[in-house]
């Protein structure tokens, strides 16, 4: 069976509703094409005044539609979408309208099993064209219908009105109706599918232009709708009217009532509505006024009644069932869907509720629940609509459109309590935990505003934010409820518990905002400056780059006395944003305060260099400020040059690499002497520290004293990248460019010789003979395959990783080997990426800082770096400068001004 059904009313009689005459347009144009050949559709058009989804079930029903028969469902009619997101159409009873939800429909096709259908909706709005609100409309059509998960397809479009057009086939249906018809649509065996048709549509510009919302949907089953290989493209066309079998015009006396059973319902099915009249009327007088056969021969001449639009006469059959047959399903059934067209909704409930008590099958009696509920609600009986609804929710509690439909009854009956219970219910369903979440704020809106039952909406709040703490205003809707109570200690448990719930979702920058308003309640409405002191650190530590948050801290360390502490969060905040002079100058006034004059002049240095400085700190800032390079009195420890290494630069691989340092040196320098790729150095450019009276060499040997460090040969050359950098030789070497031979300050010799000598320890020589990424790398390796034979390597550099191995091994200590194997267990426990390139940065910032050291002025350093050209790891002018502003305020810095007997005050 292939069958189309057109639903399209044109509200012609209808007082409610202007004429919509572009629907018999539709109907007429569909109806033809799919009676053409090749389609080889039936065609049944709703008749006026009769309800369609019971119009539809019958024809199913009579037809014998099963789950493989092919089914269209075309529909054109002004549509209506209600708060509770049911779709449904505008169908004409009588003079007036009623709306019939498109789950009616769905019902009516699915309870036939059918699974291959088409659904092509062509809606009108009433009103004006509203794109947002279309869409609205597409998207409800899309769940009732499930393409995705049915074997539905569906083609729907959505459009306003606009009084004045002259009728004529809509757009949408004229786009569908052309795709079908196109060559294009049909495979190579001349078949056309609905999934094609929808294709060809698509690539119709005129799709996108005439048609101002749409939805093309394949289902899961892909309907044919053409075949040229149809058995109708063999013989001569012919009109619907020619295919309606004609009755006999002899018949043969009936004898057994089977029989004539069989004979009234084909005459019906073939259309023939007097013929098969006649047919079960004569039934009745072949059987006893007690047979039940009585009572399927009444029906039958009632649904005959209800197809020639005669409902009241229709009725009386159903009633003559029944007085046969009290217990009749589908008398009783159709005589309550008779009484509900004519507005007899209290008897047609009366009779529907007696189906109740025939029907057992869950499905059914869920379905004529559903129509029982609909009954009440048109009799204006809404508890028992609501009794429908529930004893329909018992059955499928999983149904969405139930829970819909008994909240917006719920609603209108004055139970705004039952109305969450739905709401909350309905979230519930919701598949993924930020679906629920949103779904849970909207019921807990409507517990607050409708139901007023503002503690049930705090707890369906907090259920929300315990799904989903990021769901957006449900925590704003909590703190609203308790500042307008004024509890603000209940508000300040509500926050802690939302950043514990932050926390485990790992939603740090939200966590820290909650923080930042604890400390704010907690310092402005409670009175409590060390709570308030707890929150904001809690804040920085979520996220450590928050320098406002940073300076607040600050500022209410200072406010409880705690000064130190207050400078160094102000010293982390440097870190993250170098270029706040705002940070600097608080820092200044607080050193001042706790008497650390040095730090304070370095804090008032960089303001002078930022080009914020007021009076007060440009006078304080010349007061000492040295016009000549700085003058240690003591040479570096150590255990200062700790202090040089950047935070979080303390990696495990320092360790093994400062073990093998003077072993691995030793070898790359017999590897290039070998190779002959040791510098040609002219003797003649030699620098004698003994004898040379040039300040670049005297700086040399200055600097060598004071950081500690061994004193280089040095050697002049000519263009020199940063003008002074370190070459591999046997001994200690240093090249120096002739721009820094002159024309130089001495506090610029003292950065320039001071970054670069530090290249001379033994751990930071390495990256003067290994430089490259390669080379390091096979350098770590192989310290690691010393004590780890079996070590994975990369097969392109194995034979060298193999000989710098050999080497090391061989030359290592007892001693040095077993520290070796330590500092390796120490890094494999780790469990950390090797990262060379920071390590190899760390020693480019400690040198850089050393530079800062000698030179002694943040200004001079920057003017210097300004006009740098040195690369060392991808580091700039702009990174070395924003690592050194704020180490020049540090406590580190400061400390080791003191060890060199150069701070000042």
């Amino acid at each position: 069976m292939r069958a189309a059904f057109l639903i399209a009313p044109t509200y012609e009689a209808c007082d409610e509703f202007r004429p919509h005459l572009h629907a018999a347009y539709d109907a007429r144009a569909v109806g033809e094409r799919l009676l053409e050949p090749g389609y080889d559709f039936e065609v049944f058009e709703a008749p006026k005044g009769v309800e369609p989804e019971v119009w539809l079930t019958e024809i199913l029903k009579d037809k014998g539609q099963g789950e493989t028969d092919a089914l269209l469902v075309y529909v054109s009619a002004v549509s209506h979408l209600d708060e509770a997101g049911e779709l449904s159409i505008e169908v004409m009873t009588g003079r007036a309208t009623s709306r019939l939800p498109f789950t009616k429909l769905r019902t009516a096709i699915s309870s036939r099993g059918s699974r291959s259908v088409v659904v092509v909706l062509d809606l009108l709005m009433d009103g004006p064209m509203d794109a947002v609100v279309a869409t609205e409309y597409t998207a409800a059509a899309r769940r009732v219908w499930a393409p995705e998960l049915s074997g539905y397809s569906m083609l729907c479009a959505v459009r306003g009105r606009q009084p004045g057009t002259t009728p004529s086939v809509s757009p949408f249906t004229s786009l569908w109706l052309s795709a079908m018809a196109d060559p294009q649509s049909r495979n190579k065996i001349g078949v056309a599918f609905i999934s094609r048709v929808m294709d060809v549509m698509r690539e119709n510009e005129n799709l996108y232009t005439d048609v101002p919302c749409f939805s093309l949907v394949p289902g899961r089953r892909d309907l044919k709708v053409y075949s040229t290989t149809s058995p109708s493209l063999t013989r001569p066309s012919s009109s619907s009217v020619d295919r309606v079998s004609s009755p006999p015009s002899v018949r043969q006396p009936f004898v057994r009532v089977d029989d004539v059973f069989s004979e009234g319902d084909a005459l019906l099915e073939a259309g023939d509505w007097e013929g098969a009249s006649k047919v079960f009327k004569k039934i009745l007088l072949l059987l006893e006024e007690k047979s039940v056969e009585r009572a399927h021969a009444y029906v039958r001449l009632g649904a005959i009644k209800r197809l020639q639009n005669r409902p009241r006469e229709a009725a009386i059959h159903y009633r003559k069932a029944l007085g046969v047959d009290g217990r009749h399903p589908e008398a009783l059934e159709r005589l309550a869907d008779v009484l509900r067209s004519e507005g007899e909704f209290a008897e047609a409930a009366t009779y529907r509720r007696a189906l109740l008590g025939v029907v057992q099958d869950d499905h059914r009696r869920f379905e004529v629940l559903l129509c029982l509920a609909e009954d009440f609600e048109k009799a204006r009986d809404l508890a028992r609509c609501i009794e429908a609804l529930e004893d329909a929710r018992s059955i499928q509690p999983e149904e969405t459109a139930i829970l819909a439909r008994l909240a917006q009854v719920y609603d209108v009956s004055h139970q705004p309590d039952k109305v969450v219970d739905i709401k909350v219910a309905i979230a519930q369903l919701k598949m993924q935990p930020e679906e629920v979440a949103r779904s849970l704020v909207l019921a807990a809106d409507y517990a607050v505003e409708r139901a007023q039952d503002v503690e049930r909406a705090l707890l369906i709040y907090e259920d929300a934010l315990d799904r989903d703490p990021l769901t957006p205003r449900a925590f704003d809707a909590i703190a609203h409820i308790w500042i307008a109570r004024e509890d603000l200690r209940a508000y300040e448990k509500a926050l802690l518990a939302q950043t514990v719930r932050l926390d485990k979702a790992f939603a740090h920058a939200a966590e820290a905002e909650v923080w930042r308003e604890i400390a704010l309640l907690r310092h402005d409405k409670l009175d409590d400056l060390r709570g308030a002191i707890e929150a904001l650190d809690r804040c920085v530590e979520r996220v450590p780059g928050d320098v406002e948050a940073r300076v607040a801290l600050s500022e209410l360390l200072v406010k409880n006395g705690e000064m130190e502490a207050a400078i160094m969060c102000l010293e982390i905040a440097a870190w993250h944003a170098p270029g706040r002079a705002s940070t600097y100058r608080m820092m200044h006034e607080l050193m001042l305060k706790v008497g650390w004059i040095d730090r304070a002049y370095c804090c008032a240095a960089v303001l002078v260099l930022l080009e914020e400085a007021d009076l007060d700190e440009q006078l304080f800032y010349e007061q000492y400020h040295p016009e000549v390079r700085v003058n240690p009195k003591h040479s570096l420890p150590a255990k200062g040059w700790a202090k040089l290494y950047p935070a979080g630069s303390e990696s495990n691989l320092g360790p093994i690499l400062e073990l093998v340092a003077s072993h691995a040196i030793e070898y790359k320098l017999s590897w290039l002497k070998k190779n002959g790729m040791l510098p040609d150095l002219d003797p003649s450019m030699r620098q004698d520290p003994e004898t040379s009276t040039v300040s670049l060499t005297r700086t040399f040997v200055w600097a060598s004293t004071i950081l500690d460090v061994p004193l280089p040969e040095i050697y002049v050359g000519d263009d020199v990248p940063g003008g002074i950098a370190a070459v591999p030789e046997q001994l200690p070497t240093a090249i120096v460019g002739r721009s820094v031979l002159s024309g130089r300050s001495l506090k610029e010799l003292g950065f320039l010789v001071g970054r670069d000598i530090a290249y001379f320890r033994p751990l930071h020589y390495l990256l003067v003979l290994y430089s490259s990424l390669k080379d390091l790398t096979a350098l770590f390796l192989a310290s690691i395959c010393v004590v780890r034979p079996d070590y994975a390597v990369p097969d392109h550099v194995k034979r060298e990783i193999k000989e710098l191995t050999r080497f090391l091994r061989d030359h290592l200590s007892e001693k040095e080997s077993a520290a070796l194997n330590h500092a390796v267990e120490r890094f494999e426990q780790d469990g950390v990426r090797a990262d060379l390139v920071g390590w190899a940065r760390s020693i480019e910032m400690a040198s850089t800082r050393a530079g800062l050291l000698l030179c002694g002025d943040i200004a001079v350093v920057n003017q210097v770096l300004e006009t740098d050209d040195r690369s060392v790891c991808d580091l700039t002018s702009r990174d070395r400068i924003h690592d050194l502003i704020p180490f020049s305020v540090s406590e580190s810095y400061a400390e080791l001004r003191r060890m060199l007997g150069i701070a000042v005050g």
